[in-house]
């Protein structure tokens, strides 16, 4: 029997409820997860345990998972870059959905990383879309594209996951934006590929380079901005203060807990994207795909 067929319904009662906590209530209650944390690992045990013949990589996967996992989520939520709720929600959901379902760029030891990357690729593009429509980023096209163009093709040579090859591709344009002759490399590998490599002329490459620059494109953005400029404003409370009433403080930024604190203020309130619609939808869109959504998207073509 596939785990998945138990876990199923699980998976779409946390999704569904704790979207509606984080949606509505900025929070996502332990009283919810954690119960279902453990009904995960009950499945899994009676599971394991009624197998006729057990299936130790399976057993091993999955524990490999759940580790990277929680060491994972435990990370970022010391970076402060989720909050405690996110952190258990994701584990949970690492959990929940089985090593079998990564068909597509599974990755050895974190196949989660999958679920990761079909959480925040969507964040990227949502978030991006709303500054393309006020001022085009051509500059930072620019950009994507000539690092698409010159680099892509290095990290097929080293890898065939395409999960990984697309994080090398963001870690190696990161690399060559700060280098001071990164411009001038890309350049030349651009003239050995174009002398090279006898796929320019084909649909498929050109399909796959603009898919992945506008993917590159969004997920700069995304991160230049640190996704401050789309939190969207919660319901001002009494007390509350907006940066336009702080503007000679600070023209036209944020500040902080601490730049409040100096004016004897209390903090500004934002409210960011609710995190947990976009993890329920990411682990939706990985049990369709059955893996990272990008290789279903180009087995099309």
């Amino acid at each position: 029997m596939d785990p998945l067929t138990v876990t199923l319904p699980l998976i779409l009662f946390l999704g569904i409820a704790s979207s509606f906590y984080d949606s509505r209530k900025q929070i996502i209650p332990n009283q919810l997860v954690t119960p279902v944390f453990f009904i995960a690992l009950l499945v899994y045990t009676i599971f394991i345990l009624t197998t006729e013949k057990l299936n130790f990589s399976f057993v091993y996967t999955t524990s490999s998972n759940l580790l990277v996992s929680i060491i994972v989520a435990l990370a970022l939520w010391k970076k402060k870059w989720w909050y405690g709720g996110d952190a258990k929600l994701f584990i949970t959901y690492a959990l929940l959905v089985p090593v079998s379902v990564y068909q597509r760029g599974y990755v050895p030891y974190f196949p989660a990383l999958v679920l990761l990357m079909n959480t925040f690729i969507p964040i990227a593009l949502l978030t991006s879309l709303p500054l393309f429509r006020h001022r085009f980023p051509v500059h930072a096209l620019a950009n994507a594209a000539l690092s698409v163009f010159a680099l892509a093709w290095l990290p097929a040579l080293l890898v065939s996951n395409t999960v990984l090859q697309f994080l090398l591709l963001l870690a190696l344009s990161s690399v060559f934006a700060t280098l001071p002759f990164g411009f001038w490399v890309q350049a030349l590998l651009i003239v050995y590929r174009l002398v090279t490599d006898t796929t320019l002329r084909t649909f498929s490459f050109w399909f796959h380079f603009l898919l992945y620059t506008f993917l590159l494109l969004a997920i700069t953005q995304y991160i230049a901005t640190h996704a401050n400029s789309f939190a969207t404003r919660k319901r001002p409370h009494d007390g509350d203060i907006l940066a336009e009433d702080i503007s000679s403080l600070k023209k036209g930024a944020m500040i902080t807990a601490q730049d409040a604190r100096l004016i004897d203020q209390p903090a500004l309130v934002y409210d960011k994207i609710p995190f947990a619609p976009c993890l329920f939808f990411g682990v939706l869109l990985t049990i369709v795909s059955h893996g990272i959504f990008l290789s279903l998207i180009t087995s099309f073509i």
